[in-house]
């Protein structure tokens, strides 16, 4: 009995921690298209693979249409943890009303497309007008990345 018991525990803690666990390809920059409408960006540092904890910034942008005048838009930085499919991280700056700020990144099964979606305190960091809900965004080729606060990686020759 005791042979039984110790793989099935030992099976049990590699699951559970496997579904923390942070998936290697998710780290990186994830934009939508550049064009007429609100355009995403996030960006992904994996602090703690085995935990699943990722440092997170989003930025949104949504030019005037044809219900509001005036362009509106946002930033939230944070931490948070994926689970699964989903990453769920709240801002650095809990005071006020972003305190219950929550973003959710739900990413296809290779993790090259997200879908956000968002709790109603996060309009503190965004406006009334603006939220990151229903928008999409696809991960970004680091090699054709242009016009970046941090240099392109080098190709070597």
């Amino acid at each position: 009995m005791k042979c039984f018991l110790i793989p099935l525990a030992t099976a049990t803690l590699y699951m559970g921690a496997a579904m923390a666990q942070a998936p290697a390809n998710i780290e990186g920059l994830y934009e939508t298209p550049k064009g007429s409408g609100p355009t995403v960006s996030l960006e992904l540092i994996v602090l703690d693979p085995e935990n699943g904890i990722v440092a997170a910034s989003t930025s949104l942008n949504d030019p005037p249409n044809a219900t509001r005048s005036m362009a509106c838009g946002g930033d939230v930085q944070g931490l948070g943890q994926i689970s699964g499919r989903q990453l769920v991280f709240a801002p650095y700056d809990q005071t006020g009303e972003g305190k219950d700020c929550r973003i959710t990144a739900t990413f296809d099964s290779a993790y090259r497309n997200v879908r956000f979606s968002q709790t109603p305190a996060c309009a503190r960091f965004s406006g009334w007008s603006c939220e990151w809900r229903g928008l999409k965004a696809s991960k970004v080729d680091p090699w054709k990345q242009q016009d970046r606060s941090r240099p392109v990686p080098h190709k070597g020759n």
